[in-house]
């Protein structure tokens, strides 16, 4: 599969990076939590590797709702 081919040691290298940048952060930075929480993620954030069904990005879906999202904020004070 192509995807474990190209994709899996580049995940791999990005998590090894992670973890390194996780010891030499300070516990109560932004940048902890954001790293954190990619790390608690980690194996639904890459499960798209394991089968071709699932997509890469979620843009389709953004696509989607982003009328419904501007028009919220552009409908709020009309009559």
């Amino acid at each position: 599969m192509l995807r474990q081919q190209a994709s899996l040691p580049r995940l791999q290298a990005l998590l090894e990076w992670l973890i390194a940048q996780r010891l030499r952060t300070a516990d109560a930075s932004g940048l902890a939590h954001a790293i954190d929480n990619t790390l608690k993620r980690w194996r639904a954030q890459i499960c798209y590797v394991d089968s071709g069904i699932w997509p890469i990005d979620n843009n389709m879906v953004e696509n989607a709702i982003r009328p419904i999202t501007l028009g919220r904020r552009n409908w709020l004070f009309t009559d």
